[in-house]
């Protein structure tokens, strides 16, 4: 038996707030259709910035509106976390259906949002995997 914690893709999807109103998480990121699936968390999120407990900033690119979170000691990594998506998006044409991120700026993602490396490790695997998925589709497309 296996006494170790099962890794997760996206282990604080849904618990932002909590994470960060505890401390346990530095910067939470939410782009625009996600802070309307989420009313209750922002909620919350939006009285912490009122209250002085978290620091909040907003990004708009032709690609998406981001609404930063951070705690107050987190400013830099939230400015690092703007300024990695911000060459994202210059670097994707408008009418790209998704952005292409490279696995390095994956992992510095997921550290600065605060997820366990293991926890990392286990999404960059399935981005790999994904990625190998994508290319043996060009090379052998699917014949209808």
């Amino acid at each position: 038996m296996n006494d170790q914690p099962r890794r997760q893709i996206g282990p604080h999807q849904g618990r932002e707030a909590e994470l960060l109103l505890k401390g346990e998480k530095p910067v939470a990121l939410f782009s625009a259709p996600c802070l309307n699936h989420q009313p209750d968390q922002i909620q919350r999120l939006e009285q912490a910035v009122e209250h002085g407990l978290l620091c909040k900033a907003f990004m708009s690119s032709a690609i998406a509106d981001r609404t930063f979170y951070c705690l107050p000691q987190a400013q830099m990594q939230m400015r690092e976390l703007m300024a990695i998506y911000q060459r994202l998006d210059s670097q994707t044409p408008p009418d790209a259906t998704e952005m292409t991120i490279s696995l390095e700026d994956h992992r510095r993602i997921g550290t600065l949002l605060g997820y366990a490396p293991e926890d990392i490790e286990v999404f960059l695997e399935q981005e790999r995997l994904r990625a190998q998925a994508r290319q043996a589709q060009q090379v052998h497309p699917v014949m209808r």
